[in-house]
């Protein structure tokens, strides 16, 4: 699933509305807006590479049929 913008204030966004009051505008919080979008483009290019590198997929399910079978073992240890 890809990385989404918050829909509503997070505390990031709140920390850069304070530094933008008290630092004197935009030109005071620059650094911040593009800390903050190579952040992200960072995010996109990992997902980028863990999806086209790695088998994924079924990742979360794989989990859960493991501990699925952990349970009906009860507690036994799983072979891989």
């Amino acid at each position: 699933m890809p990385y989404e913008e918050p829909s509503r204030p997070t505390p990031s966004h709140l920390l850069y509305i304070i530094l933008f009051r008290r630092w004197g505008g935009r030109e005071g919080v620059a650094f911040l807006e593009t800390n903050h979008q190579t952040f992200l483009q960072n995010l996109r290019d990992a997902e980028r590479h863990i999806n086209g590198n790695h088998e994924v997929g079924d990742l979360c399910a794989s989990f859960l049929n493991r501990v699925d079978d952990l349970i009906k073992k009860k507690g036994e240890r799983l072979k891989s």
